[in-house]
């Protein structure tokens, strides 16, 4: 969120360019302010060749994912 801010973007360019989905963010802006943490973990950079991530959901289930993965992929997997 402070990124957003620093940005100068609104809101919703802000997650058009980052394919983030407005009401996630919208959601997490406001358990932000209701608990007075963001709920969000930074990532830098890009996922290639040798980076793993490991997904956990709630369920239980782990989806493990290796090699390129691009951010917009990276963000549909984690709004399932």
């Amino acid at each position: 969120m402070a990124d957003q801010q620093a940005s100068g973007e609104s809101i919703k360019r802000f997650c058009e360019a980052r394919g983030l989905s407005l009401g996630v963010f919208h959601y997490h802006k406001k358990r932000k302010k209701a608990a007075g943490t963001t709920g969000f973990l930074e990532v830098e950079g890009g996922f290639g060749e040798g980076h793993l991530i490991e997904i956990c959901y709630p369920s239980g289930v782990r989806l493990k994912l290796s090699g390129k993965v691009s951010f917009s992929e990276l963000s549909r997997l984690l709004h399932v």
